[in-house]
């Protein structure tokens, strides 16, 4: 997975280890994978996260409202304080029930960490339904869009949010990049999926997605490259097989 912030800035860890990227909003965030995280930066200190806990706390004391709480929520989660970062998640859904921010950080806080997939659906649902449509949203859509292909396998509702997300924000790598690995592995339309995932890297702000993408248009340029290969060499073994079976052949079969 690969999260980022919906200002557009960057969260400290990402993962490299499944085809679709999610966009999350995090300000510390290090979910765990069975297959195990790549860290881009060194986990803080018992001493360092009792300093962070303290800054957080301040700015609920400062401002109560659902950006401190959510913030906060998403901090507990990348400590893996989990029981405490959903209280906080409420708290910010009670000081705002419609905050779009807090409601995609806790869908997929849901999905990906409680695997309560029916409670995440209802949590994207209400967060779609929000009237307040903004450009960032769009990492709202695109997860949705990944949520519906891959747990629900509801794969022409996903691309309708795909679409969606990228009508949106024309530069979302990460949802340019999903809609071009759901043409891989869905449609098996390679020139579209060529196409979105060489637009990922393209319009990638930061290094490290511009790397992933640029990554994954290559490999699938080989993935091509070594099927047509191997196509050729069947049709020539199929060839030269049919000519030894011919009538007259002067090759011997054993």
């Amino acid at each position: 997975y690969s999260y980022s912030y919906s200002d557009g800035s960057r969260s400290g860890d990402y993962y490299d280890y499944y085809d679709d990227y999610y966009s999350y909003d995090p300000y510390y965030y290090s979910y765990s994978s069975h297959e195990g995280p790549m860290s881009l930066v060194k986990r803080p200190t018992k001493s360092e996260r009792g300093l962070q806990t303290g800054k957080f706390l301040r700015l609920i004391d400062q401002d109560p409202g659902a950006l401190s709480f959510c913030d906060f929520a998403l901090f507990l989660t990348s400590q893996r304080d989990f029981d405490r970062a959903e209280r906080y998640f409420k708290r910010a859904l009670a000081a705002e029930p419609y905050d779009v921010r807090t409601l995609s950080s806790y869908a997929l806080f849901l999905e990906s960490v409680r695997h309560d997939y029916d409670a995440a659906q209802k949590v994207y649902l209400v967060a779609l339904d929000s009237p307040r449509k903004k450009k960032k949203h769009a990492s709202l859509l695109n997860n949705y869009a990944v949520f519906l292909k891959n747990v629900r396998s509801q794969f022409q509702a996903a691309e309708v949010h795909y679409k969606k997300a990228i009508h949106l924000d024309p530069q979302h790598c990460n949802a340019l990049g999903n809609y071009g690995l759901y043409h891989k592995r869905i449609t098996r339309d390679y020139d579209r999926a060529l196409f979105y995932l060489e637009r990922a890297a393209d319009v990638a702000q930061f290094a490290e997605d511009q790397i992933v993408w640029r990554r994954r248009f290559h490999r699938l340029l080989r993935e091509i490259r070594d099927a047509g290969k191997h196509k050729r060499q069947q049709g020539g073994a199929n060839a030269s097989g049919s000519g030894a079976s011919r009538p007259g052949s002067t090759m011997r079969r054993y």
